[in-house]
């Protein structure tokens, strides 16, 4: 994925978009600084450099900033779930773990994290598992 990002960023240049270049670049050097450990360098993971993806969305939401800046972002994380997949997510699995109170919350969520990584929003996940456990009492 970061080869993709130096490309995106290659053409941007090229074609002299300087949004893009801009925020790329801003990425860019955040997967690096990422990827500097203690005295070592190691490469991030996909799911790593989607986590920055995501965070860098949710500061530019935060400060009010630019829908194309989120635009340009956003074409580097996966698609999320849509909420009837996750709702089907979470029926399975109180099923399967015969889940019967709020304490199963936690299981949920770890399945979520576990098995779709960057693919939901945890707030609107952990609102309908509440919603759904509280149906079954």
């Amino acid at each position: 994925m970061k080869t993709q990002i130096k490309n995106d960023l290659l053409v941007a240049r090229k074609s002299r978009d300087s949004s893009t270049l801009t925020v790329l670049g801003v990425l860019l050097g955040e997967i690096e600084r990422n990827e500097q450990g203690i005295n070592l360098k190691f490469a991030l993971t996909e799911q790593g450099i989607q986590s920055i993806v995501k965070k860098m969305i949710s500061n530019i939401r935060e400060s009010n900033g630019s829908e194309l800046e989120i635009e340009i972002l956003s074409k580097y994380l996966p698609q999320m779930l849509e909420s009837t997949d996750i709702d089907t997510i979470i029926s399975e699995t109180i099923e399967m773990h015969n889940i019967d109170s709020m304490r199963g919350i936690r299981i949920i969520m770890k399945e979520f994290k576990t098995l779709y990584p960057n693919r939901y929003d945890g707030e609107y996940v952990s609102n309908r598992i509440k919603q759904m456990i509280l149906k079954l009492q």
